[in-house]
Protein backbone atom coordinates (compact mmCIF):
# COMPACT_ATOMS: atom_id res chain seq x y z
CA UNK A 1 0.00 0.00 0.00
CA UNK A 2 1.40 3.38 -0.98
CA UNK A 3 2.28 5.69 1.89
CA UNK A 4 0.16 8.88 1.76
CA UNK A 5 1.14 12.17 3.36
CA UNK A 6 -1.50 13.78 5.54
CA UNK A 7 -1.89 17.41 6.46
CA UNK A 8 -4.10 19.71 8.44
CA UNK A 9 -6.08 22.25 6.44
CA UNK A 10 -3.00 24.43 6.85
CA UNK A 11 0.00 22.72 5.25
CA UNK A 12 3.35 21.90 6.78
CA UNK A 13 2.34 19.44 9.52
CA UNK A 14 3.69 15.93 9.85
CA UNK A 15 1.12 13.92 11.81
CA UNK A 16 2.57 11.31 14.18
CA UNK A 17 0.86 8.85 16.51
CA UNK A 18 2.69 7.58 19.59
CA UNK A 19 2.64 4.53 21.85
CA UNK A 20 1.67 1.78 19.39
CA UNK A 21 1.76 -1.28 21.63
CA UNK A 22 0.52 -0.02 25.00
CA UNK A 23 -2.88 0.69 26.53
CA UNK A 24 -5.50 0.89 23.75
CA UNK A 25 -3.20 2.75 21.36
CA UNK A 26 -2.84 0.04 18.70
CA UNK A 27 -6.58 -0.38 18.18
CA UNK A 28 -7.01 3.41 17.88
CA UNK A 29 -4.02 3.95 15.58
CA UNK A 30 -4.59 1.21 13.00
CA UNK A 31 -7.78 2.61 11.39
CA UNK A 32 -6.22 6.07 11.20
CA UNK A 33 -3.14 4.67 9.48
CA UNK A 34 -5.28 2.65 7.07
CA UNK A 35 -7.27 5.74 6.12
CA UNK A 36 -4.09 7.70 5.35
CA UNK A 37 -4.50 10.25 8.14
CA UNK A 38 -1.11 9.55 9.74
CA UNK A 39 2.38 10.16 8.43
CA UNK A 40 4.29 8.31 11.13
CA UNK A 41 3.57 5.80 13.89
CA UNK A 42 5.91 5.37 16.87
CA UNK A 43 6.11 1.73 17.98
CA UNK A 44 7.08 0.44 21.42
CA UNK A 45 8.77 -2.70 20.11
CA UNK A 46 8.85 -4.62 23.36
CA UNK A 47 5.06 -4.46 23.66
CA UNK A 48 3.95 -5.29 20.12
CA UNK A 49 2.81 -8.69 18.87
CA UNK A 50 3.78 -9.99 15.45
CA UNK A 51 0.16 -9.68 14.35
CA UNK A 52 0.08 -6.00 15.36
CA UNK A 53 3.38 -5.40 13.54
CA UNK A 54 2.10 -7.06 10.36
CA UNK A 55 -1.13 -5.05 10.47
CA UNK A 56 0.79 -1.79 10.80
CA UNK A 57 3.20 -2.63 7.97
CA UNK A 58 0.25 -3.31 5.68
CA UNK A 59 -0.92 0.32 6.02
CA UNK A 60 2.22 1.74 4.35
CA UNK A 61 2.74 4.35 7.10
CA UNK A 62 6.28 5.30 8.17
CA UNK A 63 7.15 3.22 11.24
CA UNK A 64 9.42 4.73 13.89
CA UNK A 65 10.81 3.07 16.99
CA UNK A 66 9.48 4.62 20.19
CA UNK A 67 12.38 3.89 22.52
CA UNK A 68 11.44 3.75 26.17
CA UNK A 69 13.00 3.92 29.60
CA UNK A 70 10.02 2.57 31.53
CA UNK A 71 11.97 -0.24 33.18
CA UNK A 72 14.80 2.08 34.26
CA UNK A 73 12.72 5.14 35.13
CA UNK A 74 9.83 3.30 36.73
CA UNK A 75 7.12 5.34 35.00
CA UNK A 76 5.44 5.56 31.65
CA UNK A 77 2.94 2.71 31.89
CA UNK A 78 0.14 5.07 32.89
CA UNK A 79 -1.00 7.98 30.77
CA UNK A 80 -0.97 10.26 33.83
CA UNK A 81 2.78 9.87 34.41
CA UNK A 82 3.88 13.24 33.05
CA UNK A 83 4.68 16.83 33.98
CA UNK A 84 6.13 17.52 37.44
CA UNK A 85 5.84 13.89 38.46
CA UNK A 86 7.96 12.79 35.49
CA UNK A 87 10.66 15.36 36.18
CA UNK A 88 10.91 14.49 39.89
CA UNK A 89 10.99 10.77 39.18
CA UNK A 90 13.62 11.23 36.49
CA UNK A 91 15.83 13.31 38.79
CA UNK A 92 15.77 10.72 41.56
CA UNK A 93 16.60 7.86 39.19
CA UNK A 94 19.35 9.84 37.49
CA UNK A 95 21.03 10.77 40.76
CA UNK A 96 20.88 7.15 41.89
CA UNK A 97 22.86 6.08 38.81
CA UNK A 98 20.09 4.01 37.25
CA UNK A 99 20.05 6.20 34.14
CA UNK A 100 23.69 6.10 33.07
CA UNK A 101 24.37 6.39 29.31
CA UNK A 102 25.67 2.80 29.31
CA UNK A 103 22.49 1.39 30.83
CA UNK A 104 20.25 3.49 28.60
CA UNK A 105 22.17 2.41 25.49
CA UNK A 106 21.91 -1.25 26.47
CA UNK A 107 18.19 -0.95 27.05
CA UNK A 108 17.66 0.66 23.67
CA UNK A 109 19.81 -1.95 21.91
CA UNK A 110 17.46 -4.67 23.16
CA UNK A 111 14.43 -2.75 21.96
CA UNK A 112 15.97 -2.26 18.52
CA UNK A 113 16.69 -5.98 18.25
CA UNK A 114 13.03 -6.68 18.99
CA UNK A 115 11.92 -4.10 16.41
CA UNK A 116 14.05 -5.78 13.75
CA UNK A 117 12.61 -9.19 14.66
CA UNK A 118 9.08 -7.86 14.24
CA UNK A 119 9.47 -5.71 11.13
CA UNK A 120 12.47 -7.29 9.42
CA UNK A 121 14.26 -3.97 8.98
CA UNK A 122 15.55 -0.87 10.69
CA UNK A 123 13.04 1.77 11.82
CA UNK A 124 12.12 4.69 9.57
CA UNK A 125 12.67 7.07 12.47
CA UNK A 126 13.66 7.43 16.10
CA UNK A 127 12.05 9.02 19.15
CA UNK A 128 11.69 8.36 22.88
CA UNK A 129 8.63 7.77 25.05
CA UNK A 130 7.65 10.73 27.28
CA UNK A 131 9.97 13.00 25.22
CA UNK A 132 13.03 11.84 27.15
CA UNK A 133 15.18 12.45 24.07
CA UNK A 134 15.19 16.13 25.06
CA UNK A 135 17.20 15.45 28.19
CA UNK A 136 20.70 16.30 26.86
CA UNK A 137 22.36 13.17 28.27
CA UNK A 138 19.80 10.99 26.49
CA UNK A 139 19.90 13.04 23.30
CA UNK A 140 23.64 12.41 23.02
CA UNK A 141 22.98 8.69 23.46
CA UNK A 142 20.21 8.85 20.84
CA UNK A 143 22.23 10.60 18.14
CA UNK A 144 25.12 8.20 18.67
CA UNK A 145 22.69 5.30 18.53
CA UNK A 146 21.21 6.54 15.22
CA UNK A 147 24.67 7.00 13.73
CA UNK A 148 25.62 3.42 14.58
CA UNK A 149 22.41 1.87 13.34
CA UNK A 150 21.61 3.86 10.22
CA UNK A 151 19.88 6.97 9.03
CA UNK A 152 16.31 7.93 9.74
CA UNK A 153 13.99 10.67 10.88
CA UNK A 154 14.71 11.96 14.39
CA UNK A 155 12.10 13.73 16.49
CA UNK A 156 13.75 16.97 17.51
CA UNK A 157 12.77 20.13 15.60
CA UNK A 158 15.82 21.98 14.33
CA UNK A 159 14.22 25.37 15.09
CA UNK A 160 12.59 24.52 18.40
CA UNK A 161 9.38 23.60 20.21
CA UNK A 162 5.99 24.97 19.10
CA UNK A 163 3.28 25.38 21.73
CA UNK A 164 1.21 28.24 20.35
CA UNK A 165 0.58 31.42 22.31
CA UNK A 166 0.91 29.88 25.78
CA UNK A 167 3.42 27.42 27.15
CA UNK A 168 2.42 24.41 29.21
CA UNK A 169 4.69 23.09 31.95
CA UNK A 170 5.87 20.25 29.70
CA UNK A 171 6.43 22.36 26.59
CA UNK A 172 8.33 24.98 28.63
CA UNK A 173 10.67 22.36 30.13
CA UNK A 174 11.22 20.77 26.72
CA UNK A 175 11.89 24.17 25.17
CA UNK A 176 14.63 24.81 27.73
CA UNK A 177 16.10 21.34 27.31
CA UNK A 178 15.96 21.68 23.50
CA UNK A 179 18.36 24.63 23.75
CA UNK A 180 20.97 22.44 25.45
CA UNK A 181 20.53 19.67 22.86
CA UNK A 182 21.29 21.94 19.91
CA UNK A 183 25.09 21.47 19.98
CA UNK A 184 24.77 17.68 19.78
CA UNK A 185 22.29 17.98 16.91
CA UNK A 186 24.59 20.40 15.07
CA UNK A 187 27.42 17.85 15.30
CA UNK A 188 25.19 14.99 14.16
CA UNK A 189 22.45 16.48 11.96
CA UNK A 190 19.64 14.13 10.95
CA UNK A 191 16.36 14.47 9.06
CA UNK A 192 13.83 16.23 11.28
CA UNK A 193 11.11 18.85 11.11
CA UNK A 194 11.59 22.54 11.88
CA UNK A 195 9.48 22.26 15.05
CA UNK A 196 7.92 19.64 17.31
CA UNK A 197 4.58 19.96 19.09
CA UNK A 198 2.28 17.68 21.07
CA UNK A 199 -1.44 18.04 20.48
CA UNK A 200 -2.28 17.87 24.19
CA UNK A 201 -0.46 21.18 24.72
CA UNK A 202 -3.30 22.89 22.79
CA UNK A 203 -6.27 21.57 24.76
CA UNK A 204 -9.11 24.07 24.43
CA UNK A 205 -7.23 26.27 21.97
CA UNK A 206 -6.70 23.99 18.97
CA UNK A 207 -7.35 26.89 16.60
CA UNK A 208 -3.82 28.07 17.36
CA UNK A 209 -2.57 25.16 15.28
CA UNK A 210 -3.99 26.95 12.27
CA UNK A 211 -3.59 30.65 13.00
CA UNK A 212 -0.26 30.60 14.88
CA UNK A 213 1.62 27.79 13.17
CA UNK A 214 5.19 28.90 12.42
CA UNK A 215 6.69 28.86 8.97
CA UNK A 216 8.23 25.52 8.20
CA UNK A 217 7.32 21.96 9.09
CA UNK A 218 5.90 20.87 12.45
CA UNK A 219 5.78 17.30 13.73
CA UNK A 220 2.46 17.19 15.56
CA UNK A 221 2.32 14.28 17.99
CA UNK A 222 -0.97 12.60 18.92
CA UNK A 223 -2.03 9.87 21.35
CA UNK A 224 -5.09 8.50 19.53
CA UNK A 225 -6.14 6.19 22.38
CA UNK A 226 -7.47 9.39 23.94
CA UNK A 227 -10.95 9.66 22.38
CA UNK A 228 -10.80 13.42 21.96
CA UNK A 229 -7.51 13.22 20.05
CA UNK A 230 -8.69 10.41 17.78
CA UNK A 231 -11.87 12.34 17.05
CA UNK A 232 -9.89 15.50 16.26
CA UNK A 233 -7.71 13.61 13.78
CA UNK A 234 -10.77 12.14 12.08
CA UNK A 235 -12.47 15.54 11.80
CA UNK A 236 -9.57 17.88 11.02
CA UNK A 237 -6.88 15.99 9.19
CA UNK A 238 -7.34 15.51 5.49
CA UNK A 239 -5.58 13.12 3.17
CA UNK A 240 -3.28 14.55 0.55
CA UNK A 241 -3.70 12.68 -2.70
CA UNK A 242 -0.57 10.87 -3.94
CA UNK A 243 1.23 12.59 -6.80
Amino acid sequence: MENRSTYLDRGGFIVSADDYGIRDASAAILPLARSGKLDRVAVMAGRVSQADADALMATGVAIDIHLELTRLVGSGECDSAQGIRTVVNFASRFLSGRLSPRRVGGEWERQLERFEELFGRKPDGWNVHEHYQYFPIFFRVLVGFVERHGDGFVRFGKRGIFSGKRWTFTSLILGILWFFCRPAFARHPAPTTDYMASFDWFSGREDELFVRAPRGTVELVFHPERPEEKRWIEEHITVKSPK
